[in-house]
């Protein structure tokens, strides 16, 4: 048995336990793994290799973050227990030459708050609040790079994202979704399949090639989830409607859905540089604080 505490923090009533348990599911799902409860442990039928698991220490990290970091927080949890298990059964080795590994370099964004605690990663800033990590898709597993790691692979930090970056861009093939507010353009919501759904928010650093997402003047965008995003051309004036309309859709999408990444709506401007938009929500209606850049733009639109 895993001797993980076992003791569930005094304060999670059945709801919160039924949802911890819930995301546990969801982890190993997606993995193909299967999973049974027996007297508050997740077990592995089919698979006697693997240890049951008490939940206690996962449920006390939650206890102290806001419910719609649960989903990442446990995802980081399990993610680690998965490192130690396999460390166990075949002990890593220093990874591979460059010309080795090259293809399974991948890049995940992150809450900003999550990825400060992952220890000197691969990254960079391109949306305010998040992370653009560079991370290894090996074995059914990403996890993110450290510069320890990629320090004999003679490559800059930038040279390995752009090549993550590109490696996913051939691997992906978003589903498009559309929603329709009544606007000049339609609301775009992009999704995609297992297993490449966790990558599916960075589609947002090319998403000038993916076809009717950005206008003219750019997009209005929110990378809510991992395996979700919602953008918005811009090519009119009902750029502020548009922006009170996806606000109760991405706010739901980070409540509701696995692997939440950030409820902010940002311009990507047409050279692909973003801008966060802030926006907060006052007795059920948004206002919105357009940054000055922004506002001339809708300023110009309104004169043609």
């Amino acid at each position: 048995m895993n001797t993980e505490n076992e003791s569930w923090p005094p304060e999670f009533d059945e709801a919160k336990r039924e949802r911890v348990l819930k995301h546990v599911m969801w982890y190993y799902a997606d993995r193909d793994v299967a999973t049974a409860l027996q007297d508050d442990l997740v077990t592995f039928p089919g698979a006697p290799e693997r240890d049951s698991m008490a939940l206690g220490n996962v449920a006390a990290k939650c206890a102290g973050a806001s419910v719609t970091l649960w989903t990442t927080i446990i995802d980081l949890h399990l993610d680690e227990l998965e490192r130690l298990r396999l460390d166990k059964v075949q002990p890593s080795e220093k990874l591979a030459d460059y010309d080795d590994i090259a293809e399974a370099l991948t890049v995940q964004i992150w809450p900003e708050h999550l990825a400060s605690g992952i220890p000197n990663p691969i990254a960079r800033v391109d949306l305010a609040e998040t992370r653009t990590l560079l991370t290894l898709d090996q074995s059914a597993e990403s996890r993110p790079v450290s510069r320890e790691e990629a320090s004999h692979w003679g490559r800059s930090d930038e040279e390995l994202i752009e090549a993550g970056l590109a490696n996913l861009e051939r691997r992906l093939e978003p589903v498009e979704r559309e929603m329709d507010f009544g606007l000049s353009a339609t609301v775009r919501i992009l999704m995609a399949d297992p297993p490449m759904d966790c990558y599916l928010a960075a589609c947002v650093l090319w998403l000038e090639r993916i076809s009717d997402t950005v206008g003219t003047h750019g997009a209005l965008v929110s990378v809510t989830n991992r395996d979700m995003l919602i953008a918005y051309p811009i090519d009119g004036v009902d750029v502020t409607k548009a922006i009170t309309g996806m606000i109760p859709l991405v706010k739901k999408a980070v409540a509701e859905r696995p692997h939440p990444i950030s409820d902010n709506v940002y311009w990507r401007r047409p050279d692909g540089s973003f801008v966060l938009i802030e926006t907060t929500v006052v007795d059920d209606q948004v206002e919105v604080q357009l940054p000055d850049d922004f506002a001339r733009l809708l300023h110009y639109l309104d004169g043609e």
